[in-house]
């Protein structure tokens, strides 16, 4: 399977989905969102 649905320019040249790679993306992205709305709650409730 192809990412030509979301580039349908370079489907050809685009490499396969690896959804494990794209599991694996996402996890790291909500830790990262986590982390950050955690920085803000935390400067929030120390003015």
């Amino acid at each position: 399977m192809r990412n030509s649905f979301l580039h349908r320019v370079c489907s050809e040249e685009c490499p396969a989905i690896n959804f494990n790679d794209a599991i694996n993306a996402v996890q790291l992205y909500t830790s990262r969102a986590r982390e950050f709305i955690s920085k803000i709650f935390i400067s929030w409730s120390t003015v």
